[in-house]
């Protein structure tokens, strides 16, 4: 069943987006008048305007879907997001039946936040899907 405003595409994260999605989280004109604040979680900082995120002040170079699934977690400390609300949020699609995409983007950022010690900041709540945890 076709949801009212399907195929039209999604602004980017932006703060106050539901953990629900709705479909209508932000319109373009809210999207341009609330500038992204800087985000801050333990010893990660997330910049969404200059779309930078840093650990200990050490850019760290992620995929554009990386940043989304960061800047999604970080935007909602202890929220649990199921895969479903993961990939509809950070792909701006509707979600697969397959949902491997999601662990294995999430198995990604940890390899890339190993090194620092980090990788643990990002829980998998079994049974559920993923939170940020700091």
């Amino acid at each position: 069943m076709a949801q009212s405003g399907a195929g039209i595409p999604r602004p980017p994260l932006t703060r106050g987006l539901s953990a629900q999605p709705t479909g209508g989280e932000t319109t373009p004109a809210t999207a341009v008048n609330n500038q992204p604040s800087l985000l801050t979680a333990g010893r990660w900082t997330l910049d969404p305007a200059a779309h930078v995120f840093a650990i200990d002040g050490e850019p760290i170079p992620l995929t554009n879907t990386e940043f989304s699934i960061i800047e999604l977690l970080m935007d909602h400390p202890n929220t649990v997001f199921t895969k479903q609300q993961v990939y509809e949020l950070c792909w701006n699609e509707p979600y697969m039946v397959d949902d491997n995409t999601v662990t294995a983007h999430v198995s990604k950022i940890r390899a890339k936040l190993k090194p620092s010690g980090t990788e643990t900041y990002i829980k998998t709540v079994w049974g559920l899907g993923f939170k940020l945890d700091v």
